[in-house]
């Protein structure tokens, strides 16, 4: 029976196609796009049943980063791999993980190797697949766990540290809006009901009144809901491609363009370190650092240079041309290409754009507190300034 799948994959010149493909199985579709001459990025089967509650028990980086930390400590102490994956399913609590690894101890046993086991429960991405190969192959698998535990404490790190840096803001952001609510559905409404006529009030009391209109319980609760099914259905398809054009265009707003660019640039560089580090070659490592990057024309400018890289020249030279790379990317390439030490080069880039995000975003939350005070204060004084001119101009009228 022929089974649909969805695949990404990089051509011979490195552009990115997308597509479906029908075969009878996993292996089959991808030998399919293997034998073509295709990098193979991702490939999924395409489920005809989309749940619309998306909230089912899975593993995230966190177990993930458990799971390679303690399984590179095990082969380490030199325990052999069926046996340290034994010892981790007993002690892994999160079922979706302690399934998924029962499996592919089932089929380490039947013969097949680590990386295909893992390839073929299709739950891993390309990348931690082609690490576990190139282990495989330099017969080095600690070194390729240690690499991997690496890489995703640095994404769990940099997740915890952007969310400590938002939630003072945020907190100050939400406490100023209910306070907004709170003002525009109990105090200002009960001050108003006072008056039988609007005609003898102050412009900014009307202003103020078509304001409180607007700022209803209702009204508040449709935005809510809004911006809720929006965050929500990001998965569907419309919503994603509105999405993903707007953050295409982000690089060139003022300020936070330079941010989430340095943001960026920094998974990536992180990504090309670790896959270097690890022995994996330096033109698939490319590919799928790149893929790592969300920003598509930032990721479509990086793809154009694998065929140009591929072809000899300088990778400093094509990275250069590049618009949306800094000056200091091709100078330090051009140093690592001189001295043989890419990923040493590549993990300093890291450092480099991993500061400048962090100092960008303490700039820009320093910032933050000033001038939600600053606004809060504008609101609330003209709302003042609108109930004392009402409470004048109404005391001022001759009956």
């Amino acid at each position: 029976m022929l089974r649909t799948f969805i695949y990404s994959v990089l051509d011979s010149f490195g552009q990115e196609i997308k597509g479906v493909l029908s075969a009878e199985s996993y292996e089959e579709a991808l030998s399919k796009l293997r034998n073509q001459g295709y990098i193979v990025l991702e490939l999924k089967e395409k489920s005809d049943k989309k749940a619309f509650f998306p909230f089912r028990k899975k593993f995230g980086i966190q177990e993930l980063y458990t799971f390679t930390k303690e399984f590179s400590i095990l082969l380490r102490s030199g325990i052999r791999v069926d046996l340290a994956l034994e010892l981790l399913i007993k002690t892994t609590t999160n079922e979706a993980l302690k399934n998924i690894l029962s499996q592919v101890l089932k089929d380490l046993k039947g013969g097949k190797s680590l990386s295909k086991a893992f390839e073929d429960t299709k739950k891993f991405t390309p990348l931690f697949i082609t690490m576990i190969q190139v282990g495989e192959t330099t017969g080095n698998l600690r070194s390729t766990f240690e690499n991997l535990s690496d890489y995703f404490r640095f994404q769990i790190q940099f997740r915890s540290e952007l969310i400590n840096a938002l939630t003072y803001p945020l907190f100050l952001v939400i406490a100023s809006f209910l306070t907004l609510i709170f003002m525009f559905n109990f105090v200002i409404p009960k001050f108003f009901s006072l008056f039988y006529t609007t005609a003898y009030l102050p412009l900014p009391a009307k202003i103020l009144m078509n304001l409180n209109k607007i700022f209803t319980f209702k009204n508040l609760l449709i935005l809510f809901l809004s911006i809720f099914f929006i965050i929500f259905l990001k998965r569907f398809e419309g919503v994603k491609k509105i999405l993903q054009i707007f953050y295409s265009y982000i690089f060139y707003f003022p300020i936070i363009g330079k941010l989430f660019l340095n943001f960026e640039l920094s998974k990536f560089c992180y990504a090309m370190y670790s896959m270097l580090q690890s022995g994996i070659e330096f033109i698939k490592a490319f590919a799928l650092s790149i893929n790592l990057i969300q920003n598509s024309q930032l990721r479509n400018s990086l793809y154009a240079t694998i065929d140009q890289i591929k072809s000899g020249r300088s990778i400093a030279e094509v990275f250069s041309q590049v618009y949306f790379l800094p000056e200091i990317v091709p100078h330090m390439i051009s140093v690592g290409e001189t001295s043989g030490e890419l990923k040493d080069i590549f993990f300093e880039l890291y450092q480099i754009f991993d500061e400048r995000f962090k100092n960008q975003v303490k700039r820009l939350l320093v910032l933050v507190e000033p001038t939600v005070i600053l606004v809060m204060g504008l609101i609330v004084g003209f709302i003042v300034l609108s109930l004392i001119l009402t409470v004048v101009s109404i005391s001022n009228i001759k009956f």
